[in-house]
């Protein structure tokens, strides 16, 4: 697979369409333990580009010589992305990129062309 591309509403209900992309499109080159990484970050990126982000909504996904590259490309500015680091569990949200922080074998962020894409990486 070279890079396929799904576009995706402003809506919470985007996250699962995404996890069920993502599933379908390693299902032939990675394990379900590696589809299920893959899933949760893609959901965490997905909700964050939806709760925090400006439409359009892309997710790109490339997987090439072992690797998952996730992209989730967003409308809103790249210093808008920000990790919470105190670990407060009494806070109903915040935890998303910590939670790709753990799971990726890397993440960033990176402006291109007016978007903004917020990356993850998985060993596949």
């Amino acid at each position: 697979m070279s890079a396929v591309a799904l576009l995706l509403a402003a809506q919470p209900a985007s996250a699962a369409l995404a996890r069920d992309f993502l599933r379908d499109a390693v299902r032939e080159r990675a394990s379900s333990e590696q589809a299920d990484i893959g899933a949760l970050f893609v959901s965490e990126l997905v909700t964050n580009a939806v709760m925090h982000g400006a439409a359009p909504i892309r997710m790109e996904l490339h997987l090439d010589l072992g690797e998952l590259r996730v992209d989730v490309f967003d409308a809103a500015p790249a210093k808008a992305v920000a990790i919470h680091r105190d670990g407060r569990i009494d806070e109903p949200s915040g935890r998303g990129l910590r939670i790709v922080e753990k799971l990726a074998d890397a993440w960033g962020v990176r402006s291109c062309d007016g978007e903004k894409s917020v990356w993850a990486t998985l060993h596949v």
